[in-house]
This record gives structure tokens, sequence and C-alpha cells, in this order.
């Protein structure tokens, strides 16, 4: 769900256990989307700063030119980011008051990864 009321509907006809937030600051997730660059035929993903291409601008596999997404730029993320602000970020505490709000927080997917893996395995798998 992405608000409140979507939330409360889903309840309706599920229980959930869990709800797995990934708490990333405003300016990391800027900064990732900036530097993402796609190979759009095959959907692989670089990031300039963590995952480069080996040669800049070409995949790594076919050699064919890397693009950028339209909205991967500074103003449609923003407004991505303020809708998530003022309708998405009050499920953090719903969850929350419910007791099954799990916050993972970090910058590096490299480094959150293996906390959520690791809680997904020792609780459900």
């Amino acid at each position: 769900p992405r608000t409140v009321s979507q939330a409360e509907a889903l309840s309706t006809q599920e229980t959930l256990n869990s709800v797995i937030y990934l708490d990333v600051h405003f300016d990391t997730i800027i900064a990732r989307i900036k530097n993402r660059w796609i190979h759009e035929p095959s959907g692989r993903v670089y990031n300039l700063s963590y995952n480069p291409p080996k040669v800049s601008g070409k995949d790594d596999i076919t050699g064919e030119a890397l693009t950028q997404r339209e909205d991967d730029n500074l103003e449609t993320v923003s407004k991505r980011l303020e809708s998530y602000r003022t309708q998405t970020a009050p499920l953090i505490n719903y969850y929350n008051n419910l007791q099954v709000l799990r916050t993972f927080a970090e910058t590096q997917s490299d480094v959150i990864w293996p906390d959520v893996k690791m809680y997904i395995e020792k609780n459900f798998l």
C-alpha cells in the first residue's frame, strides 16, 4: 500500500505479520537515481557511483549505448519524494503502531541487503 487508507483496506483481506521499511535518506535516493544508467533491451542497470559500466556509456555485455530513464531527473524525483513524504510516510506510524514494522536504515544497498536477507531467512523461510 502507498497510503494508510490502502493499508486499512488491505488489513480487511490479509493479516500482515511483518512490514519491511527501508529507511534511506532522500539525498541518497536522489544521488543514486541521478547516477543510474540502463541498458534498455536487457534491463541491466548501472550506477556510476558503485556499479559503473566497464566502458563509460556502454553496456558490459553488448557494448550498446546506455540511457537514462526519462523520469530519472531531479525535478521528477523530487516530486515523487514529496508525494512519498505526504502520502506514504504515514504508513510507518500505522505499521509501527500495529507492531509489525521492521526498519532497516542505511545508505548503501550492499550494506542493507544482507541484513534484510538474514531477517527474511530467519523469520519466513
